[in-house]
């Protein structure tokens, strides 16, 4: 598994930046502040959801200012394409997903943080614990694998959480209590067993006796529910005579109300019928009246109409005259309507030549005035520095330069060596204040206190010789390293002033040759013009001529619709009109010299006064439709009244043998009701006994239950108590630490083998806090701080790579932040080339970084740095 990219926003300094990471080692360089470890941080968020720095909250995160931070990591894994999107604060916690990105299309498989996390886990087999202790390494921390390495084991492979499992208070020992306690309360059931036996035996007693005392109300309740069905019979036919008795004197009293007011209503039927006949009369009149209001409407509409061609007709005989003058005009102006548009085809066909000979103009007075600027430049330009002698002088310093680099890296050699032999001194000084006796360790010789103190002192004063030395040496380094210095800052100088006079040249040969391009073109344009001067001077004559005639080529095309059939159309509309006219007047002669608007007013006026008669003529009419409904209602009130007075006598009702049932039936009712609330009574009584019954036999029976599981909790006790003795240090966690002490070693060894050591292999003991022990060629067994700085350091990027490969099979990257933190210059060289050996073992190596000593260790170069408050990435290298 290797990261292609991290897109960073509003996230700790970065505001935006989308970072990728291509070849083996990345190199991230900035200055402190400049953002670097932010992207680690950023990858560690995707990943985990957690940063590596010590945020108490996830606001500390976001970017000041901003309020959500977003990070989205792209990782192949097996040849996919995975994108990790997590968001910042918790509230956007649920918006967090991992999608697989197939054919450029993303598929999301997660959503949420705690679901992504999970699925992050299943599908690219990363253990957050075993990144943050092995392969991302925090800053100048490369060797901190070998502090407390049996602690950080056990953290690793989650053995802590075995102690804390097994602990006295630990979850175990919890469940063992709880079993040990429900033991002991089934233990004291089997009283409460034999109690809830006798209470159920005493409630079934009870309920038998309420048993019988229902079978005997019920016989009792039967007798007098028969009793009760008779009168209830007897009762139901007394109530339906009582209510038709009631419903047919309440009818009869009804149908002779109606028949009084009914002959009331009918009283008058003489005089509405006389009054009738005299309207009739007057009514038959209004139909002529009508006719005749029709004839003078008629006659009036056709006065209007002649009216209005009387006015149609005075329209028409004005726009004759103006159509006539306007045809005179356009006969006139046709010979210059012709000629105009001959003069507008001979332009158009001169068009394209006066376009060419404009733009040509145009050209050439432009041509003319960059030519004038660029000589008036080339006039300006001075060659006056000598590039040969520039490269003389640059040859020269390099060649000191190189010469300087060689002598500082001499000297940096021989301090290394000094080093090595004061390390080596200091070693043989503690062993002989450790010899106990008088034989020398090494040797196996007698060794006396004189001897014995001549060996130190002469150890002391080579020590003494060695730093003196050591001190000159690095002063020496430090004189040169301030020449180097100087001679960097004189090559830039030069180097500088070398490219400037080669650009000066470039650019005085360049507007020599924009010269020489210009006048040619200035030439070949103005010929061109003199070409096309003879159809321009055409063109300017014809256009003068254009501009004279167009006038009277537009007032021509106003008169252009106007023709001579449009004339004789118009007059013969002017003599239709006058025949209309003539003909409408003649017909409505009679009503000539007569006001017709009085005259029809004065019909209308008499039409109203006859429909209101008419009115009251539907007035008596109704009223008269109404009596002869009276009169028959009256008839069938009569029929009615007959038919009700012989169903009373059929009836044959008795009001007091009615209310002697009635009061039997209530006598009955209270006895039944006396029953059913005594049978009330003893049901309740019959459903709590049942409940109670109910209720201890289930007691009953999860009392035994319970005891049945005695003997399981007996057993289960047993198998935690042993579990507890297997999980002991002695047992499973030895034996954890023993399978992965042989998994370790192997990878370590493996991959040191790539690293060109001086010793064989590496040992690893868990359980000593300083157990890596490295042998020599020669068989010796060397603890791991008697080795060199540069051994160190390859042995705990091996140790790092191999935990992890270990426990997670497959090792995708390695993230190294600051590592040349508190490492001088030699070291700081051995680092890299341990770094190139690290290739053959990882796919993809991240260095995080300030020292540009670095950039010598990678094939792909991030710069950062930092713009008012936001880091900004450049990719200066991809070589």
């Amino acid at each position: 598994m290797i990261i292609k990219r991290i897109d960073i926003e509003n996230f700790l300094s970065h505001e935006r930046s989308l970072i990728e990471f291509k070849g083996t080692v990345n190199v991230i360089i900035g200055h402190n502040g400049a953002g670097k470890s932010s992207i680690i941080d950023a990858i560690s968020f995707s990943l985990f959801r957690k940063s590596l720095r010590d945020a108490k909250k996830q606001e500390d995160l976001i970017k000041r200012g901003a309020s959500r931070a977003t990070v989205t990591l792209y990782l192949e894994n097996k040849g996919k394409i995975y994108i990790i999107k997590r968001n910042a604060p918790n509230q956007y916690a649920s918006e967090d997903t991992i999608s697989e990105l197939v054919n450029e299309t993303r598929r999301t498989i997660a959503r949420g943080a705690t679901t992504v996390s999970q699925k992050i886990k299943e599908l690219l087999n990363l253990d957050e614990e075993v990144l943050r202790s092995t392969i991302i390494v925090g800053q100048g921390k490369i060797e901190s694998v070998f502090e407390n390495l049996p602690d950080v084991t056990k953290k690793i492979l989650k053995i802590d959480k075995i102690e804390k499992l097994r602990d006295s208070n630990g979850p175990i020992k919890e469940v063992m209590d709880k079993i040990n306690n429900k033991i002991i309360e089934i233990q004291s059931l089997e009283k409460y067993k034999n109690e809830s036996e006798n209470q159920k035996i005493q409630k079934e007693k009870e309920l038998e006796n309420i048993k019988r005392e229902l079978e005997d109300l019920n016989i009792k309740e039967e007798k007098e529910r028969k009793k009760y069905e008779e009168i209830v019979k007897l009762n139901e036919e007394e109530e339906k005579k009582e209510k038709r008795y009631i419903e047919l004197l309440s009818l009869l009293s009804k149908l002779k109300d109606d028949i009084s007011k009914l002959r009331e209503e009918i009283k008058d039927e003489d005089k509405l019928i006389e009054e009738r006949e005299k309207i009739e009369k007057d009514i038959l009149e209004k139909d002529k009246l009508i006719e005749e209001r029709e004839k003078i409407i008629e006659a009036q509409n056709k006065i209007k109409l002649a009216q209005e061609k009387e006015k149609s007709l005075k329209t028409i005989k004005i726009n004759l005259n103006e159509l006539e003058e306007k045809l005179k005009r356009k006969g006139e102006l046709e010979e210059d309507y012709k000629k105009y548009i001959e003069v507008k085809g001979e332009l158009e066909e001169l068009e394209e030549k006066e376009r060419k000979y404009n733009s040509l103009s145009d050209r050439l007075k432009s041509l003319k005035k960059k030519l004038i600027e660029i000589e008036n430049r080339i006039s300006d330009r001075k060659i006056n520095i000598n590039i040969e002698e520039l490269d003389k002088e640059l040859q020269k310093l390099n060649e000191d330069l190189n010469n300087k680099n060689q002598e500082r890296e001499k000297l940096a050699s021989q301090l290394g060596e000094i080093k090595g032999r004061i390390e080596e001194l200091n070693k043989l000084l503690g062993n002989l204040n450790q010899v106990k006796g008088n034989v020398c360790p090494v040797c196996g010789r007698e060794l006396s206190d004189d001897h014995k103190r001549k060996i130190q002192n002469e150890i002391i004063e080579k020590l003494k010789e060695l730093d003196e030395l050591n001190k000159k040496l690095k002063l020496e380094i430090n004189r040169i390293n301030g020449l180097i210095s100087e001679l960097n800052q004189i090559i830039n100088k030069k180097s500088k002033e070398k490219d400037i006079a080669i650009r000066n040249l470039a650019d005085y040969n360049n507007l020599l040759t924009q010269q020489q391009e210009l006048r040619k073109e200035i030439e070949e344009i103005e010929n061109e013009i003199e070409q096309l001067s003879t159809y321009h001077e055409k063109y300017i004559k014809l256009k003068e001529e254009e501009r004279n005639l167009k006038p009277k080529y537009e007032e021509y095309l106003k008169y252009y619709d106007i023709t001579e059939e449009k004339v004789k159309e118009l007059e013969r509309e002017k003599i239709e009109l006058e025949n209309e006219i003539k003909e409408i007047m003649n017909k409505v002669r009679e009503y000539y010299n007569t006001d017709l608007t009085q005259k029809i007013r004065d019909i209308e006026r008499r039409i109203q006064e006859i429909k209101g008669k008419e009115n009251k003529l539907r007035e008596l009419d109704t009223l008269l439709a109404k009596i002869e409904t009276a009169k028959q209602k009256i008839r069938q009130n009569e029929e009615e009244i007959k038919k009700v007075t012989d169903e009373l006598q059929l009836l044959n009702f008795d009001p007091n043998k009615f209310q002697q049932i009635k009061k039997e039936k209530e006598v009955v009712e209270k006895t039944l009701g006396e029953i059913n609330s005594k049978r009330s009574e003893l049901l309740g009584k019959k459903e709590v006994l049942e409940n109670d019954i109910k209720k201890l036999e289930e007691q009953i029976k999860d009392y035994e239950e319970k005891l049945k599981n005695k003997q399981k909790l007996l057993t289960a006790y047993d198998k935690l108590k042993k579990l507890r003795e297997h999980l002991a240090e002695d047992k499973l966690q030895a034996y954890l630490m023993n399978t992965v002490k042989s998994l370790v070693e192997d990878s370590l060894n493996s991959i040191l083998s790539r690293f060109e050591l001086s010793f064989t292999r590496v040992e690893v003991d868990f359980n000593d806090k300083n157990g890596i022990y490295a042998y020599t060629t020669s068989g010796q067994r060397l603890p791991i701080n008697l080795l060199s700085g540069g051994e160190r350091v390859s042995i705990a990027l091996a140790l790092r790579l191999a935990i992890a490969k270990s426990l997670m099979n497959e090792i995708g990257f390695l993230i190294l932040d600051e590592p040349t933190v508190n490492l001088d210059e030699y070291r700081k060289k051995e680092l890299i080339d341990i770094i190139r050996s690290t290739v053959e073992v990882v796919p993809q190596i991240l260095v995080v970084t300030h020292d540009e000593e670095l950039l010598q260790a990678g094939d792909y170069i991030i710069r950062l740095e930092k713009r008012g408050d936001s880091s900004k990435v450049e990719v200066i290298n991809n070589d």
